[in-house]
């Protein structure tokens, strides 16, 4: 759903379609990489994409998604979010459902 006033699009669950499994932050502190698990409606499963500062956020957490390197292969972990900080900026495509990063372009 969009939240207009604030160009902020929220994500009940962000899910890999051929797993069949979303991105949580259960039981992840701030600096952990994030894992996913079993679809559920848990508040660890949601997350939000503001589309101004580009940061991908888990608001239970309060913490953003960041690439850990820019290898391919990288990890993803949950940071203090940056709104300037490049490996915490991402580029979600609403045709394809990407979420790609966008300094490396990987995915």
């Amino acid at each position: 759903s969009m939240n207009n006033a604030q160009n902020i699009m929220e994500f009940p669950q962000f899910k890999n379609t051929k797993l069949n499994k979303c991105l949580d932050s259960d039981n992840v502190n701030e600096g952990q990489n994030v894992k996913i698990n079993n679809c559920s409606m848990r508040p660890t499963q949601k997350w939000t994409y503001n589309l101004n500062t580009n940061n991908f956020t888990n608001p239970n957490k309060n913490l953003c998604l960041r690439a850990v390197s820019t290898n391919d292969g990288s990890y993803v972990s949950l940071n203090k979010c940056n709104t300037n900080h490049i490996n915490q900026k991402w580029i979600y495509n609403t045709m394809s459902g990407e979420l790609k990063n966008n300094i490396t372009n990987l995915c």
